[in-house]
């Protein structure tokens, strides 16, 4: 499907009520003035227990605030039944949650799972959260990202009919800019679900996953400038996982799997390889998740005990810092979590 690039789509806001405009209008006029430069890290629907086709779900919402180095129970997770292997991204200072499966009982005593392709936004200023315009494709282990302030949902897999039907490994990439409806961009080069994502460079980053059984570890990167995907000639390592973190620092790659830090050069050719060019401390726990910001790489892992942390690097001098650990339960066996940072400004929870 050909497109002009989400980059040029018109972005609209939807027209609230008129209590919700003027608490918008006041909070945004308090953002301006305000000269805050900190971020909050928003940390949602924590998995304790079970598989990943049998999670036991918790709608579990915390907040972190990087100057106070503080976690918080934020106001309530999104009302309805409690979903995993959602995506979740920021747009227009808002949180978005998009697709993931609810599982309730089936009509023999079985489990049914549905995958969703609904989408929640929570205002961190009002304090609750808000339905908006549905995706075109239902998407469960799919990355959501925002590039230019467009919204995409990004692969995944998924049902067409709903969860009776084949299920679906997805190149398919849909965007919102805004007006309450989901457009169709270019698809991705491969099909991927439980892959990673990230923002740099004026591009999207997608890595590794899964289809129909087989590792993916392939490297592709979509251009709005050209509206096109295209591969990196680096690959990730054989056999790698498909639960791993990626992160765009310092104008590379930052993947991170576990005990291992591998950087890879976007420009890098099929001879090269990934770089450890971090070095993990054998008293370190596994990570599995990792974001950047303002040129450092912060990581989710969890120890042996399964309780959560927080670590931030510094890559040019490879140093680290632990940072207070998230409030989840000690006891969690499978951990999903979605980061998301968001300028802070004011009391907001």
């Amino acid at each position: 499907m050909a497109s002009a690039g989400p980059s040029n789509r018109k972005r609209h806001r939807h027209p609230g009520s008129a209590d919700e405009d003027s608490h918008r209008k006041r909070a945004m006029t308090k953002q301006r003035e305000c000269s805050c430069k900190s971020y909050n890290l928003y940390m949602l629907g924590v998995v304790g227990g079970g598989t990943k086709r049998s999670p036991t779900v918790t709608n579990d919402f915390q907040r972190y605030d990087f100057e106070a180095k503080k976690w918080s129970q934020a106001r309530s997770f999104m009302d309805g039944p409690k979903r995993t292997r959602f995506a979740v991204a920021t747009r227009d200072d808002a949180i978005w949650v998009l697709g993931g499966v609810v599982e309730k009982p089936g009509t023999s005593g079985g489990v049914q799972i549905r995958y969703e392709k609904s989408v929640s936004t929570y205002n961190r200023y009002l304090g609750h959260w808000k339905p908006r315009s549905a995706m075109k494709n239902t998407r469960a282990d799919f990355c959501a990202v925002v590039l230019q302030g467009v919204l995409y949902a990004i692969g995944g897999e998924g049902t067409d009919r709903g969860a009776e039907h084949e299920l679906i490994t997805r190149n398919s990439v849909e965007v919102y800019a805004g007006g309450g409806t989901w457009h169709l961009i270019p698809r991705m080069l491969y099909s991927r679900s439980s892959f990673a994502s990230c923002v740099g460079g004026g591009r999207i980053y997608v890595a590794g996953g899964a289809a129909d059984g087989d590792y993916k570890g392939s490297i592709e990167y979509y251009s709005t400038a050209r509206d096109q995907w295209t591969y990196v000639a680096a690959r990730l390592p054989d056999a790698f996982p498909t639960s791993f973190g990626l992160a765009f620092v310092n104008e590379k790659l930052a993947v991170v799997n576990g005990g291992e830090i591998s950087v890879i050069s976007t420009d890098m050719t099929a001879a090269d390889s990934p770089k450890s060019e971090i070095s993990v401390a054998s008293s370190q726990p596994p990570f599995y998740d990792a974001f950047a910001l303002d040129g450092e790489l912060y990581m989710v892992g969890r120890t042996a005990k399964n309780s959560m942390v927080l670590w931030k690097c510094r890559p040019p001098d490879n140093t680290w810092e632990e940072l207070p650990p998230p409030l989840s339960p000690s006891d969690s066996n499978v951990m999903r979590i979605a980061l998301i940072k968001i300028r802070a400004c004011g009391n907001e929870d």
